[in-house]
């Protein structure tokens, strides 16, 4: 299972898989920006950089990321 590297105490960044152009980085950073407690810093082809609201609630927030990021068609790297 893919887990994200920590740069920070609340900044995450994410590789994405299935990534080539302005319209997939467009439509991660729509997905992930529906996500409650979680702030897209920023998005670029194969990679979301990420900021969870408080510390230490990325567990309960990587589920809903993931999903997200499957139904969009950009799931997490492993």
């Amino acid at each position: 299972m893919p887990s994200p590297s920590m740069e920070g105490p609340e900044t995450l960044s994410l590789r994405l898989t299935g990534m080539s152009c302005a319209h997939c980085v467009r439509a991660v950073r729509e997905a992930l920006g529906s996500i409650d407690g979680l702030r897209v810093d920023d998005v670029t082809v194969g990679e979301a950089r990420v900021a969870v609201d408080a510390p230490g609630t990325w567990e309960t927030l990587e589920p809903k990321v993931r999903a997200a990021l499957e139904d969009a068609g950009y799931p997490l790297a492993s």
